[in-house]
């Protein structure tokens, strides 16, 4: 059983979403863009990984087998990743957390945002991490 302190909060803003991406304390903790492919032309969060709404459901246990597995997801203003929220819960994933506000007000807050990067073998669409 996880420990409370490694519990994600439901919902997190620009902020405080990119202090647990770096505040390293949850290492294992993934970031996944729900926005669809054309939507990543704008950029992306730094560390995101590219996992469209509509092929969620079908890649979830594949991209993310452990359901306790920290998930923060987040779309262009955090409505399409709020139901995304909701689906993985309904799938048994208990550690998942949305951005408020998403894309837009991470942009807003003036966060940084890298350029979407597809990996030519698998098609695997991320964003590049701050080095």
């Amino acid at each position: 059983m996880m420990k409370m302190e490694q519990q994600l909060p439901p919902r997190v803003n620009a902020v405080q979403a990119r202090t647990i991406i770096n505040g390293g304390k949850k290492k294992n903790t993934r970031l996944v863009d729900v926005r669809s492919i054309d939507e990543l032309i704008s950029g992306m969060i730094p560390g995101a990984k590219s996992v469209p709404l509509d092929t969620l459901l079908t890649r979830v246990t594949d991209e993310f087998p452990e359901p306790e597995t920290p998930i923060i997801l987040y779309c262009k203003t955090g409505m399409r990743s709020g139901m995304a929220q909701g689906a993985l819960r309904k799938l048994g994933y208990t550690n998942v957390c949305n951005i408020v506000g998403g894309f837009d007000g991470w942009k807003k807050a003036g966060l940084p945002i890298h350029k979407a990067k597809a990996n030519k073998k698998t098609g695997v669409i991320t964003a590049g991490t701050n080095s």
